[in-house]
This record gives C-alpha cells, sequence and structure tokens, in this order.
C-alpha cells in the first residue's frame, strides 16, 4: 500500500514538474504602447502582434496601457519585430521588455440572469428626458453575458444582435432582452469568428458583422447560419484594415468604416467593391475632409453617410457622390464636445445620438449640427457608463447603449420631446 501511494506522488510530482518547466519555459514581451485607451486601439494592436510567427497568444491590459505578446516555446525575442507591430498599428512605445509569463488561472464567471430591471422607470439625474429601463447582460462568457460587447444592431421585428468580441461571437436577443442563439463560425462556416465588431440587420432579418482582426465582412441568416464573407487584408480598393462599423442602405448597399485606412468603403452585398469615401486627415490642412480612425457608419433617410469620426473627435456626413458636406464637433469635455466619437445612430430619422467614449457620455444632435443635450457620467450604476461604444434606437423607441466598460447593454426610454 506504502509503494503503491510512493508511485502516484512520484508519478504525481513528475507531472507537476514537467507542466511547470513547460510553463517556465516560455516567455512574454511587454510592450509599454503610448496612447493606447479605447478598444479599437487595443484590437487593432492584438491584430498586429498576433501576426508575428513566434507569438502564440496576445492580450492588452487598457488601465496600464500595456500591450503582452507570450511567446511559443522556445521562441526567440526579436525586439524589432514589436517595434515594427507596433508602429503598423498606429502607435509608438515607451518601453519593450522581456520576461517569464505569467500563469494565472482563468477567471470563471458565476451565472446571472440575463436581465435586470430593479430600478425600471429611473430618471437619469439632470435629464428626466431620458429614463433608464434595465440592464442587459454582465461580465462572462454564458448566454447573455458580455467580454467587451461592441455593437448592437435592431432587426425590424424587434430582435437584436450584439458583437462579443473577446468572447469571439455574435450573440442574438428576443425583443424583451433574453438570451436566444449565439454562434461563432465566420460567413463561410469554415472557421471562427476573431474580432467581431460591426453589425448590421438587414430589413428581411440577414446579418452582416466586420471582423476587425481578419479584414472580412460575414453574412448570415436571421437564424445565424453562414452564407459568406468577403474581404482581403490590405490598402487597396475594396482591401480592409481592421473594419469598425457596418451600414446598410435602402438599395442593399453596405457601407463599412475601414478603421486603420480612414476610410468608408461602399460594397454591394455580395462583396463588390462599388467606391470609398474620405482619406486620413490629421494635419490642420487635411482635417475639414479627411477622416482619422472611423468607428462607425449609419445612413439617413436623405442618403447621407453619417460617420462617427473617432480621432478627429466630431461627427461628419458625405453625400452619395463621397463629398464631405456636414462635420461638427470638436475635443473636448465641455457640452458638444467628443473625446473619441465612438458610435452613432438616428433617433426618429432627424436627430442623431452618439456615444461620447472617454466622456463616458451619450450626446445629442440635430442633423444640422445643433448639440441638443446629454446624459451619463463615468460609473458601475444604471444609468452611468464606462467608454460606451455604440448606440441604437430599437423598432419601440427605447434607446440602448453598449456599455463596453461595464461589459452590458442599458436600455433607456426618450421619456421627454429630444429638441
Amino acid at each position: 500500500m506504502k509503494t503503491s501511494n510512493l508511485l502516484v506522488l512520484t508519478i504525481f510530482s513528475t507531472l507537476f514538474f514537467l507542466s511547470s518547466g513547460l510553463a517556465a519555459s516560455q516567455d512574454e514581451v511587454v510592450i509599454k504602447v503610448n496612447g493606447m485607451f479605447c478598444p479599437f486601439c487595443t484590437f487593432g494592436i492584438e491584430k498586429w502582434l498576433n501576426k508575428l510567427p513566434e507569438v502564440e497568444d496576445v492580450r492588452t491590459d487598457l488601465a496600464a496601457g500595456e500591450a503582452i505578446a507570450v511567446l511559443k516555446p522556445e521562441a526567440k525575442f526579436v525586439r524589432e519585430h514589436y517595434v515594427d507591430a507596433i508602429k503598423r498599428a498606429g502607435f509608438t512605445h515607451s518601453g519593450i521588455t522581456l520576461r517569464k509569463a505569467k500563469t494565472e488561472p482563468p477567471e470563471i464567471s458565476k451565472p446571472s440572469s440575463a436581465v435586470t430591471s430593479e430600478n425600471q422607470d429611473t430618471p437619469i439625474r439632470g435629464n428626466d428626458d431620458f429614463r433608464y429601463i434595465k440592464t442587459i447582460g454582465k461580465h462572462g462568457s454564458g448566454p447573455g453575458e458580455f467580454d467587451q460587447p461592441m455593437s448592437i444592431a435592431f432587426a425590424p421585428q424587434g430582435w437584436f444582435v450584439v458583437t462579443d468580441a473577446v468572447n469571439a461571437r455574435i450573440q442574438q436577443f428576443h425583443s424583451d432582452g433574453l438570451p436566444w442563439r449565439q454562434w461563432s463560425l465566420s460567413g463561410d462556416g469554415s472557421t471562427p469568428l476573431a474580432k467581431p465588431v460591426g453589425v448590421i440587420v438587414g430589413s428581411k432579418g440577414d446579418i452582416w458583422v466586420t471582423d476587425y482582426e481578419k479584414d472580412t465582412i460575414n453574412h448570415y441568416t436571421s437564424e445565424g447560419k453562414p452564407q459568406g464573407s468577403f474581404g482581403t487584408s490590405g490598402r487597396g480598393p475594396g482591401q480592409m484594415d481592421a473594419p469598425s462599423g457596418i451600414a446598410l442602405t435602402s438599395e442593399r448597399v453596405l457601407a463599412v468604416a475601414d478603421f486603420y485606412n480612414h476610410r468608408i468603403q461602399l460594397f454591394s452585398p455580395e462583396g463588390k467593391f462599388v467606391r470609398s469615401m474620405g482619406a486620413q486627415g490629421i494635419l490642420r490642412r487635411l482635417q475639414r475632409d479627411g477622416l482619422n480612425y472611423p468607428t462607425r457608419v449609419t445612413v439617413s433617410i436623405d442618403g447621407l453617410f453619417w460617420v462617427a469620426d473617432a480621432y478627429n473627435h466630431r461627427l461628419v456626413a458625405f453625400d452619395s457622390k463621397g463629398k464631405l458636406v456636414r462635420r461638427f464637433g470638436k475635443k473636448g469635455h465641455k457640452a458638444g464636445q467628443f473625446d473619441v466619437s465612438s458610435g452613432i445612430a438616428f433617433i426618429d430619422g432627424k436627430h442623431l445620438v452618439a456615444a461620447d467614449f472617454m466622456n463616458h457620455r451619450i450626446q445629442i444632435w440635430s442633423t444640422s449640427g445643433k448639440f441638443l443635450k446629454s446624459f451619463g457620467k463615468q460609473g458601475h450604476e444604471p444609468g452611468k457608463f464606462v467608454r460606451p461604444t455604440d448606440v441604437a434606437v430599437a423598432p419601440d423607441g427605447n434607446l440602448y447603449v453598449v456599455d463596453w466598460g461595464n461589459h452590458r447593454i442599458q436600455v433607456f426610454s426618450l421619456g421627454g420631446k429630444t429638441e
């Protein structure tokens, strides 16, 4: 009996030693990234670091401003590779170091109700026009839970879909907010989604999703069945580099916010390139007509393409020929100013609602460029946000906000007049 116990102990010790040795043989590269403060930034950095053949896994720590690349066992560290990857992602760094990989057990989320409404019909302090109704979801990987939700879109019937980015899946919900379906396959059904970010639903329930990491547009039926995909990486016409938002016109033309290419591209539903509009505009002489990392796009009833021009901190509109015809907003924290415009939608077809990412609030504008009101501030309580990334108006008129930093969707009623 003692011999048997000793044998078991020896085997266990050997296995533990081997597993420990394997973990210890791996290193990770820690990069201090300058100016990394939004999910579009982190996803882009992860995308380029994942392209390095020696990298096994990538994670980012937004609070610390760090990107961590875990090397494959016995892989060599070449500092220039990481300098180049960060540069290609559009950033600079203040330090690159090598250390032993940390091995921590994954966080396990406790199951919870997908919908909470304890504070139903609670007015937002200082603005009775927007009343909190309920919260959908919390941090986790179960049905109805999220890990960095990015975008939301409604079907005319009232159901909606959400891109659950870090969980690499699409979640579909009933109109009451209860989880319905979920899927993680690409539009051609052959590969997993990598980083779903933008989403739109057509009038017949068809769903299109952008994959930020794979540079593809994925098409599904209303039940989530793959119907095909298109897109290649690059800067040429019809190529994409981190598609972040998507819209569909009444003529069934897809408009895609091409984040790193600083433009909006138009495609047929099958993926045929039509044309592009916008170009990078960060220099003063180009800023009037150029885009600087566009995150979202939507289409108004008069056919204008409205864009959340994130790092120009404004909203802009192009006409059908690609001419920029409207522009308003600027960087700041006061009323009518943005600190990264990250989401855009229409209320009643006449007013714009926009997510103001770093200011942790929602703004309402007229399409003529008049600032009307805003609500929300940073926090975890109902009616507060941590870096909202998208907004959408449901068929019943309620406003849904993708509360990215809190891993949830918040729902508000529009209790008063918009203007």
